[in-house]
């Protein structure tokens, strides 16, 4: 049987395969029940992001090396400001992340946003020293626009400053570093025999690393899972784990994570009624028909929100996730996933993985 799981994307971190032999410790026949009776419900909530660029060894000339403040991961609060095509300010948050290309040669900007009413602004900017010359080139693709190409360079207090001609329009971009590890971005424009017109802001904050307490975003790849889906309370899982694991080593499978799907929010379904599945992950080749009453489920790939948490701590996490996605603009748009490891044929007791696919607002 084959279950497709639209609007769901993929939620295990690149999966591995690999366990041996069958369960021995029971551990996670009292903690798994107690666990997962936390709300693992499809809501709406917050996010942000990490990792850091790093700064390699500089093939470019020295002063280009002084555009190092713009590395890194950073939450960006973004405000249009009003002019000819809007009548009020338009606050947006989001993401943008730089890093160094070609071993230092050019930067790369990579953002995101979601505008008002959902829409999404993405944008890619590319800066090089430019030949022969003390100046900077940089070439800006959005979701809004064919591309342009700006005239840059870096002034004398340190702020880089790009200007390029749009029609009749000249505009003129600065990224600005402020205290506290910030750095502010100004874009103003000015049409002939007229000053510079404020046109948007925006004030990057550095973005925080992932840890066991701190929400990471990613983009995950398709998964297939071979699973066995139930209706019934979470008490269940132990004798589920069980079987699915006694099946996988029936057909030769060395399963090292088991993933959990949850379909239904347990605070507004009867416990009896709980539709959930277990399932491990199964390679692209593999094309074996599966017997009832297991399924193949295929997940798309999507974007997530994660956390490692302890099993017993599932609840506190899945509430931590909410309120960062919320504060993000974010929501939930398909089933909350449970990752955890697999030695010796049963779960290895420690932290687990809470993964929540997500859309904008």
């Amino acid at each position: 049987m084959y279950q497709q799981l639209n609007g769901e994307r993929s939620g295990v971190l690149e999966p591995e395969h690999g366990c041996r032999g069958r369960t021995r410790n029971r551990w996670w026949r009292s903690v798994l029940p107690l666990a997962l009776v936390w709300p693992l419900a499809i809501g709406a909530h917050p996010l942000t992001v990490a990792t850091s660029g790093e700064n390699p060894t500089l093939g470019a000339p020295l002063d280009f090396a002084a555009l190092s403040f713009l590395l890194g991961d950073w939450e960006t609060h973004w405000e249009r400001l009003p002019g000819e095509d809007i009548s009020k300010a338009q606050e947006v948050l989001g993401f943008t992340r730089v890093s160094w290309g070609g071993d230092g040669a050019w930067l790369e900007l990579h953002g995101s946003h979601t505008l008002p009413g959902g829409e999404k602004y993405d944008v890619v900017v590319l800066v090089a020293p430019r030949a022969g010359s003390d100046e900077l080139r940089a070439f800006v693709m959005n979701s809004h626009s064919s591309g342009a190409e700006y005239r840059g360079r870096i002034r004398e207090d340190g702020v880089l400053e790009f200007e390029t001609t749009l029609g009749a329009k000249v505009q003129r971009v600065t990224y600005s570093q402020l205290p506290g590890d910030r750095v502010r971005f100004y874009v103003e424009e000015s049409v002939e025999r007229s000053g510079p017109v404020p046109h948007s802001q925006a004030v990057w904050v550095r973005a925080p690393r992932p840890s066991a307490e701190h929400p990471e975003f990613r983009a995950l790849p398709r998964l297939r899972l071979y699973s066995r889906s139930v209706v019934g309370p979470y008490s269940l899982h132990p004798e589920v784990l069980q079987e699915l694991l006694g099946r996988a080593e029936t057909i030769g499978a060395q399963p090292s994570q088991v993933v959990a799907l949850y379909l239904s929010d347990p605070r507004k379904t009867e416990s009896d009624d709980l539709r959930w599945s277990l399932g491990f992950v199964l390679d692209e080749a593999f094309d074996d028909e599966i017997e009832p009453p297991f399924e193949l489920i295929e997940i798309p790939g999507q974007d997530v929100v994660s956390l490692q948490t302890p099993l017993e701590s599932l609840g506190a996490a899945s509430q931590r996730i909410d309120e960062w996605m919320g504060s993000a603009g974010l929501r939930q748009s398909g089933p909350t996933r449970v990752i955890w490891t697999v030695e010796s044929g049963e779960p290895r007791p420690g932290l687990v993985k809470l993964i929540k696919p997500v859309t904008a607002e």
